[in-house]
């Protein structure tokens, strides 16, 4: 899994689109709106709304971004890296597109060139990793 993250007026800012010219920054903070952010309405179809957290969105040009990265989290499972696709309380599911490790660890095949587990969380290790986006 990865979140994109961006750094405006000093603070740091999830990112929820990133456009030809712009960026559209995510908050959960209602003082925000003094930073020209408005409040998320959501459509009148969506279930229990009234329960969905109050955020507040913002589209801003690249000028205007300080550092515009990704953060990924990387699940190691028997000394190798794989992404996450999902987790429960007690799992992590995989994945990979190598054929060769898949086969080795069991992995499931689920797409044509593409292999799953679920593994035990006590079996893995999250490291994260940041990349970089350019903002140009």
């Amino acid at each position: 899994m990865s979140t994109k993250f961006a750094k405006y007026k000093e603070v740091i800012y999830k990112v929820s689109k990133i456009g030809d010219n712009t960026v559209r920054l995510v908050s959960s903070n209602e003082q925000d709106i003094q930073k020209g952010f408005v409040k998320k309405e959501y459509p009148d179809n969506y279930l229990n709304k009234e329960k969905l957290p109050d955020l507040y969105i913002c589209e801003v040009d690249f000028s205007c971004i300080k550092e515009l990265y990704e953060i990924s989290d990387i699940v190691v499972y028997k000394e190798k890296e794989f992404e996450s696709i999902t987790e429960t309380k007690d799992f992590f599911r995989i994945g990979t597109i190598n054929t060769e490790i898949a086969k080795e660890l069991n992995f499931e095949r689920t797409d044509k060139y593409y292999y799953e587990k679920w593994v035990p969380k006590n079996e893995v290790k999250i490291e994260k990793e940041r990349k970089n986006i350019p903002l140009n």
